[in-house]
């Protein structure tokens, strides 16, 4: 992974030395080498920054185009980026394209040469060949620029998962593209940053950046690509345009098989190790990483570059340590546990994550536990880390939405007996409650959109003119039509307008930061198919993501593959709440910011004793830190 970067100026007017400033913001994702490419609107050919004059023989500055490298394959220079093509074409991509050494047999059998090993090389070849027309053959995960001087054209895509990201900002002068936000705040000058308080105000009740609306950002003037989508811009007219090329229903197939899970998860993993670097693989003890790392192949030469990881947390906190002891013990593996501090510095390690995210830091799952493991890894030499993304959202491992979901679905295939039975053992295992499928028929009688947004309790708290954003919110909730949809659609739903878009978001910001690339073999565009299961092969027997449990390897014990409960590497911030309530409430009361949007002594009054009054305050809390930090203000509503 690496990091891109692309400013246009359709004056001539974008300034060099921002543009290298702005690269280098994001040193962090490309330590190995970094390079500046600038072009003066003429010339067919990018100059290097270090030999572009801006003087009477230039004609301005119209575009720059940055890469800064994370060495994965081929560690040679002549693999660094941009990378030049034919014609003047230059790549910057950040990524890997997993299947590069079958589409470069496919060119060399049609008389193709390269000068490289690395996958770069491949993916250039291939858009100079087909652009942006064939991307579902591309197996991979990439925000990638390919600029063509000649003519005049700049076209971006990103992955069907939207692993890795790509922002943008737009004015009628200006358009810049990045694989961080800070870099294109960097290059407008670090303005103050303007939230979006409807997007503000969606963080702080759903406790998690919203996602329901996925070119969108906190901020106000800040967007990105969607996942599977391509940008298209018109250096002649300053104009763009957005097509889904590669979405995820693109991969989706008529009637998966079952049977095909453990070969299709074992050749995803494979390609997944493909690299030049030493290699770590997370095992949490639960049946998504178990899988991983029982289909990884002991016995080649690439085993021997690779290291098993586990968390390790105080006593009482987590239950997960003696399942992944036991998958090691299992698969013959040495288990590597790194301890994961839950005490005082964990205020300094949101302070810290903070600055790095771009973005308030959402108080929930593995957010400080996977900084502090990744940090250990990258500390050890790693620079590629294998994990169990995506399991749960392509197999059905989770309840609520998904159980309405499932049960529309019986009810669509007139099962009836099946959806009353598959209810009652929802319940029973707790995946959710009468209530909730109470208000599931009751929303399907009068066909009202869910809303899940808690801080709609507490409207008349917020400042009024900021009352109907907090309306406007509830559409962010990324389930709203789920007491209509089938199982399959709320799962798709879910991959990329709902929680995994920021789980991978999450994972490729922790992993950057420590200068590694994170891999995730079941988000390989092949597994997607398998959200297309019916039901019986997702909830089976009292089990949630039975079609992959059966297929687990005998080699992983029972007591794994079966376990009901799990914990993964969550962090326990009931702890961190009670340990600096008193710190928490003082920061939020005297946030300007906060007080801006929120009336704030009666908001804090009227949710004692509300459910989630813990996790409301903690985000406050989190919105805060980060404008402590950095200048920010709220964008007007609209």
């Amino acid at each position: 992974m690496c990091g891109i970067f692309f400013w246009i100026n359709k004056n001539g007017n974008v300034d060099p030395a921002r543009a290298r400033d702005a690269l280098m913001t994001m040193e962090h994702r490309g330590p190995d080498f970094q390079r500046l490419l600038l072009w003066d609107g003429q010339k067919s050919a990018l100059t290097p920054y270090e030999n572009f004059a801006d003087g009477p023989e230039q004609n301005g500055c119209f575009a720059a185009v940055g890469h800064a490298r994370l060495s994965i394959i081929d560690l040679s220079p002549e693999a660094n980026q941009p990378m030049p093509g034919p014609g003047g074409t230059v790549l910057s991509f950040n990524g890997t394209i997993y299947n590069y050494i079958e589409l470069r047999e496919e060119f060399e059998k049609e008389g193709e040469t390269f000068r490289t090993s690395s996958d770069t090389e491949v993916l250039l070849k291939w858009l100079t060949r087909h652009g942006l027309t064939r991307n579902t053959d591309l197996n991979g995960s990439w925000a990638f620029g390919f600029f063509d001087p000649d003519r005049k054209t700049l076209a971006f895509s990103r992955d069907p998962y939207g692993e890795r990201p790509l922002y943008y900002y737009s004015d009628g002068d200006d358009f810049i593209a990045a694989s961080e936000i800070k870099a294109i705040y960097r290059a407008l000058g670090n303005p103050v940053r303007a939230f979006d308080p409807r997007q503000l105000i969606a963080f702080i009740g759903y406790r998690n950046w919203p996602t329901a609306e996925p070119g969108k950002t906190l901020y106000h003037d800040i967007h990105q690509l969607a996942p599977g989508e391509s940008l298209f811009f018109d250096l002649k007219t300053h104009t763009f345009e957005s097509k889904h090329t590669n979405p995820v229903e693109a991969y989706l197939k008529p009637h998966p098989d079952a049977g095909t899970i453990t070969q299709d998860i074992k050749r995803a993993v494979t390609w997944r190790l493909r690299c030049d670097v030493p290699i770590a693989v997370t095992v949490s003890g639960g049946v998504d990483s178990s899988a991983v790392a029982s289909l990884i192949d002991l016995g080649g030469d690439t085993a021997k570059r690779i290291t098993f990881y586990t968390a390790k947390f105080p006593s009482g906190v987590s239950t997960d340590l003696p399942y992944a002891r036991t998958v090691a013990d299992d698969l013959g593996i040495e288990l590597k546990e790194v301890d994961i501090p839950c005490g005082g510095e964990a205020v300094e390690t949101l302070y810290r994550l903070s600055k790095l995210f771009d973005m308030p830091v959402p108080f929930g799952g593995s957010t400080f536990s996977t900084f502090y493991l990744y940090q250990a890894i990258s500390a050890d030499g790693n620079k590629v880390v294998l994990n169990g993304t995506g399991g749960d959202e392509v197999f059905a491992g989770y309840g609520n939405e998904y159980i309405e979901g499932a049960i529309n679905e019986l009810l669509s295939q007139m099962k009836f007996i099946r959806a009353l039975t598959f209810a009652m053992e929802a319940v029973k295992q707790g995946w959710t409650s009468y209530k909730a499928l109470a208000l599931m028929a009751f929303k399907k009688l009068t066909f009202r959109p869910r809303s899940n947004l808690p801080l709609k309790n507490f409207v008349r708290h917020i400042k009024p003119a900021f009352r109907q954003a907090a309306e406007l919110a509830n559409g962010l909730y990324w389930g709203r039509y789920a007491y209509r949809q089938s199982l399959t659609e709320v799962q798709l739903s879910d991959n990329v307008r709902g929680r995994l878009l920021n789980y991978v978001t999450f994972s490729d910001l922790c992993t950057m930061t420590n200068s590694i690339e994170g891999r995730s073999p079941f988000l390989d565009p092949e597994i997607i198919k398998y959200t297309g299961l019916p039901v019986r092969d997702k909830f089976f027997k009292g089990f949630n993501k039975y079609a992959l449990r059966a297929a687990m390897p005998e080699t992983v014990s029972k007591s794994v593959t079966w376990r009901r409960s799990k914990q993964g590497f969550t962090y326990p911030f009931d702890m961190f709440f009670k340990n600096n309530r008193k710190t928490i409430i003082e920061k939020i009361t005297s946030s300007d910011l906060l007080r801006e949007l929120f009336d704030m002594d009666s908001l804090l009054a009227a949710m004692k004793g509300f459910v989630l009054e813990r996790d409301i305050i903690m985000h406050m809390y989190s919105v805060a830190v980060f404008a402590e930090i950095y200048p920010c203000k709220l964008a007007p509503a609209e």
